[in-house]
């Protein structure tokens, strides 16, 4: 027996779990918080938040019921988030009046610039139609049990959640999907 590759792979391991558990307990966003259940299950109704847009417009949820809601959950540390910035923009555009594409941005929460700050990078980026909800706290990203950035929340017309998406699903593949939905 090799003790000295075990001793390596030992080592290795260690230190892989060390940086990530460090990375987690930093950011706070692949971590669950003792007493918070995530309600984001599939088939669940979602719960109802009042959140504020970039430019003071309160949104509810319940405000959406009746229609099909994409909710994407993102941050602008995150490159992937930030590259598909674009392609959720055109998709807020061209969705009809029974489907609404929302997202959400946790300020201060898990290495997110402050509110200000956020609010002035955002819109110099030049994106014109995606509404950006400002869940300062994170009190509705925690809820909502996200904890990988982008993650996606398709709700259909009854607010019950028909989907749970991490990662960038493309706006084509996003569309066929909330073609499903009721």
């Amino acid at each position: 027996m090799n003790y000295k590759k075990i001793g390596v792979s030992v080592l290795g391991l260690a230190i892989a779990t060390t940086l990530l558990t460090g990375c987690c307990n930093q950011c706070g966003q692949h971590t669950m918080e003792a007493g918070v259940t995530p309600v984001a299950a599939s088939g669940q109704i979602m719960e109802d938040f009042t959140l504020q847009d970039i430019d003071g417009k309160v949104h509810h949820l319940s405000d959406y019921k009746g229609k099909k809601v994409y909710i994407k959950f993102w941050a602008s540390w995150c490159s992937i988030c930030v590259k598909t910035l674009a392609e959720t923009d055109r998709l807020a555009a061209d969705m009809d009046k029974d489907f609404v594409v929302l997202s959400v941005v946790a300020p201060n929460v898990g290495g997110e610039m402050s509110k200000d700050k956020f609010i002035e990078w955002f819109k110099g980026q030049g994106y014109t139609s995606l509404p950006v909800l400002l869940d300062e706290g994170g009190k509705v990203t925690k809820q909502y049990g996200i904890y990988a950035y982008p993650t996606g929340v398709l709700i259909d017309t009854e607010g019950k959640v028909q989907s749970i998406i991490p990662g960038h699903l493309p706006k084509e593949a996003l569309q066929k999907e909330m073609a499903k939905l009721s």
